[in-house]
């Protein structure tokens, strides 16, 4: 009941959000409600400008900082964080959980889907250290090809009779196998130091994949895609390395980022001042309401007719994603 409840909450919750949403989008011309919408789905801000606005007159580094002036503005951030919220209430996922998952991705061994193992040789566990055979029929297969290639231009009598004096023993050749290493080869072994022919090195690598259907949740989230190639079977993993860098935002580790001590000091000032500059000019876009009222970080009013663009005249040094 109590699960009822939560989720029938979330719902309501959802709801709300999807209002929210509806009447800050209503409120924006049209050409900006097609920027913002395709910048939710792509998430690339100079992309959605070129998009929903014609830039064929306009520079690139016009239109760009007017595409990030325009997504930075409050009305669109706001929509933005809207949108978030609502992917979380509807998906029923937290920032926890995807951390988690992150973590599991991470963490989880690779070996737990595929593994390499070194098989022993055949000689390693035969009887004397001789080749040793996985079953008796494996053996007698190998001995008739074995008589067949000596039989080979014998006539009917004569190729029954070496035959049997193959089988007797009383004829020996090289090309003849024989049963002294024993039966019961097994690829699972681990290969001996002792043996003569490998010197513990064993045969040649063996890559086993593990059974999907015997995978762990934790080992299935390491497995990107399965194919079949000519050459066998291809797994995809997920990009560990991905994982990492992203709980690691998540936890802030990037927010400072670490000081070159042996930067120039004029450098170093520079890149200070530079980040503490303030934004480019713009001028007012006419086409947003002005009835939308923000403030700013020092309290002051900032209303939506303050989102503007950049004129082509404006200087066209190379803009720095921000």
């Amino acid at each position: 009941m109590t699960v009822h409840v939560s989720l029938e909450a979330n719902d309501v919750g959802a709801e709300a959000l999807e209002e929210e949403i509806n009447a800050l989008t209503g409120s924006l011309t049209a050409k900006q409600q097609e920027f913002i919408t395709h910048y939710l789905r792509h998430r690339n801000a100079t992309s959605a400008y070129r998009h929903a606005y014609d830039v064929s007159k306009s520079k690139y580094n016009t239109f760009r900082r007017n595409a990030h002036t325009l997504i930075k503005s409050p009305i669109m951030q706001e929509i933005i964080a809207l949108y978030g919220r609502r992917t979380t209430l509807t998906t029923r996922i937290t920032q926890k959980e995807v951390a988690r998952a992150w973590w599991t991705i991470a963490n989880t061994p690779i070996s737990d889907v595929v593994k390499v193992h070194v098989p022993p040789c055949r000689h390693c566990h035969g009887m004397n250290h001789d080749f040793q055979w996985k079953t008796e029929r494996e053996f007698r297969e190998a001995l008739g090809h074995a008589i067949a290639k000596l039989c080979v231009g014998l006539t009917g009598g004569d190729a029954a009779d070496m035959a049997a004096a193959i089988h007797a023993g009383t004829i020996a050749d090289p090309s003849v196998p024989s049963c002294d290493g024993g039966f019961g080869f097994n690829t699972r072994l681990a290969p001996r130091s002792e043996c003569p022919e490998c010197n513990g090195h064993g045969d040649k690598p063996i890559l086993e994949i593990t059974d999907t259907a015997l995978l762990s949740p934790a080992a299935s989230m390491m497995i990107q895609g399965i194919r079949q190639t000519a050459h066998g079977i291809e797994v995809n993993f997920v990009d560990r390395v991905k994982a990492i860098e992203n709980l690691a935002k998540y936890l802030g580790m990037f927010a400072t980022p670490l000081v070159d001590e042996t930067q120039n000091p004029l450098e170093r000032l520079a890149r200070r001042l530079m980040a503490e500059a303030q934004s480019v000019p713009v001028v007012p876009d006419e086409d947003l309401p002005p009835e939308h009222v923000y403030l700013d970080a020092d309290g002051q009013q900032l209303g939506a007719s303050f989102i503007g663009f950049a004129r082509d005249d404006l200087d066209d040094d190379e803009y720095v994603e921000p």
